[in-house]
């Protein structure tokens, strides 16, 4: 099987998995509603003064009593069709809320990820390069409590710092108390977008830079792989010498190389791999 073919399966495997799970949440939540004893009208109305007419018009128009099936093949219908309901807040179909709120949103999402990559990336080589030393295990420690750690805890320890105690960034609202969108200035509205990105990228720092440590110290051994051979190595050496001797001068010959191709590498990350090199090609 080719890599194209195996990259053809592995989506469609995710894909049929995303359908069945999307498939199943879609009818638990419908069952979890139904069998909820909370009546979303009364809920609804709460202490609003409504006569029993306008309950059941209510009900009625939000199909509260239709058989479950019902309720779901309406929706599905209503999905199809891009009707997605109204907003009970801002009393206007959803789908002009999510038109209104996307760029926003698209903002963040692509700021928080060009953050998270760059430092996650940068994070991950210097991890790589500086293997088993203090600053590859403090890089380790912060991407494990990163990982560990629930992202809305840290989001609220953010908060708190950064908006409550220290005052630098307001602490919600996507512009200021009284003012419409369109009337906002450009340092307003980045104002309010700095702390969110800011967790975000933090969140999504641990995962890149893991990956790229382990990947980095792959590509060590790969280009070793490639680039050191035994015909290198004994070139110029006199093999009737005692092999400890020829051991210390081909190491040597391997760390030249190493240090050579990746400049800014520890120094025992390079002598590790010596040995380990050396392995591979003579034993």
């Amino acid at each position: 099987m080719s890599n194209h073919e195996k990259i053809l399966k592995f989506l469609g495997y995710r894909l049929v998995r995303f359908i069945i799970l999307l498939i199943a949440i879609i009818i638990i939540s419908f069952i979890m509603v139904d069998l909820s004893p909370i009546n979303p009208v009364k809920t609804y109305i709460s202490n609003m003064i409504v006569s029993p007419e306008q309950v059941a018009a209510l009900e009625a128009y939000w199909g509260v009593n239709e058989p479950i099936t019902a309720k779901i093949m309406n929706w599905l219908g209503n999905i199809i069709h891009g009707d997605l309901g109204n907003s009970l807040i801002f009393r206007i179909p959803v789908i002009d809320v999510i038109k209104e709120k996307f760029f926003a949103s698209l903002i963040l999402m692509m700021t928080s990820w060009a953050i998270s990559g760059v430092l996650g990336f940068l994070l991950g080589i210097v991890a790589g390069y500086k293997k088993d030393t203090w600053i590859d295990k403090a890089i380790k420690v912060y991407c494990y409590i990163l990982q560990s750690a629930p992202t809305f805890w840290i989001a609220l320890i953010i908060l708190m710092v950064f908006s409550i105690q220290l005052g630098w960034f307001p602490s919600g609202l996507g512009v200021p108390i009284g003012s419409l969108s369109q009337d906002v200035t450009i340092w307003e509205w980045l104002n309010r977008l700095i702390l969110p990105a800011f967790t975000l990228s933090i969140l999504g720092v641990a995962q890149i830079a893991l990956y790229t440590r382990d990947k980095l110290i792959e590509e060590i051994l790969a280009w070793a792989k490639d680039n050191i051979s035994k015909e290198i190595l004994d070139e110029g050496l006199d093999l009737r010498e005692p092999e400890e001797i020829l051991y210390f001068s081909r190491a040597d010959k391997i760390k030249d190389l190493l240090m050579h191709q990746f400049e800014n590498a520890d120094e025992a990350l390079i002598y590790e791999y010596t040995e380990q090199i050396y392995q591979n090609i003579y034993e």
